[in-house]
């Protein structure tokens, strides 16, 4: 059964990288960005984002309700690139799932990018029956404008002094 879901969507946020990174990178707040991931929670032992840190995520669609995952960081560049890999093994991973941040003069651009590469043919079934493909792109967008609205927020909140080292 060919359906491939893939694809990316790219946001300009007018907020420094780094602030932008920690707030991606920082699992525990998919619930408030993401309309289809409700929750995640780090498992030890670790509890950030490092490359090897697993995490559990919890989902939810229509029909099936709710369902859990576990993911695996596989690049954790601060401020450059955040990515993770959906499945049991991060070897041969259901799907894969990175943000990549370019600084511009009003902040950063913000890349999330998304490709399911391992699913049954049953998921892949009810995946063309709701239509999953654009429920992703869909719920994508939603992620990174919320993003957006998080760090320029954010951002206003604690502006970074140029003159200060970081």
């Amino acid at each position: 059964m060919a359906l491939r879901i893939e694809g990316s969507r790219s946001v300009e946020i007018a907020a420094p990288p780094t602030l932008v990174w920690q707030l991606v990178a920082d699992v525990t707040r998919i619930g408030q960005l993401s309309p289809i991931t409700v929750a995640a929670r780090w498992l030890p032992p670790h509890q950030g984002p490092v490359v090897g840190a697993r995490f559990q995520g919890t989902n939810r669609l229509p029909l099936v309700r709710r369902w859990t995952s576990v993911a695996t960081v596989t690049d954790a560049q601060p401020g450059v690139r955040f990515a993770f890999a959906v499945g049991r093994d991060p070897a041969r991973p259901n799907t894969l799932w990175s943000y990549d941040l370019e600084p511009t003069p009003l902040g950063c651009r913000v890349t999330e990018r998304w490709q399911m590469v391992r699913e049954p043919w049953i998921v892949l079934l009810y995946y063309r029956l709701v239509g999953q493909a654009d429920r992703v792109a869909r719920g994508v967008e939603q992620t990174l404008a919320r993003l957006k609205a998080a760090a320029e927020a954010q951002a206003r909140r604690d502006p970074v002094d140029p003159g200060r080292t970081p």
